[in-house]
């Protein structure tokens, strides 16, 4: 994230010196160098965002999984009750 964020400042440094020099292939270049860290930016976030569905997925089903075991444990806490 410190780099992401390193990078964009510095593409916009770039940029912002080649619009004050009049160097337009600097300035352009400054600007592909945002450009870069915004596409690899979004492509991370879609991956992390994936990866999260799928934890999530995966503890829903563990849930699933504990709530239908604790029934188990209440319906033989009930059988040893009324045998009580």
């Amino acid at each position: 994230m410190f780099l992401a964020l390193s990078l964009m400042a510095i593409g916009g440094g770039v940029s912002l010196w080649g619009i004050q020099q009049h160097i337009t292939s600097i300035a352009l270049t400054g600007l592909v160098i945002i450009g870069t860290v915004c596409v690899s930016w979004w492509f991370w976030v879609m991956f992390i965002i994936r990866t999260m569905m799928a934890l999530n997925n995966r503890t829903v089903l563990s849930l699933t999984e504990i709530q239908e075991d604790l029934g188990t444990v209440k319906i033989l806490l009930k059988e040893y009750d009324s045998s009580r």
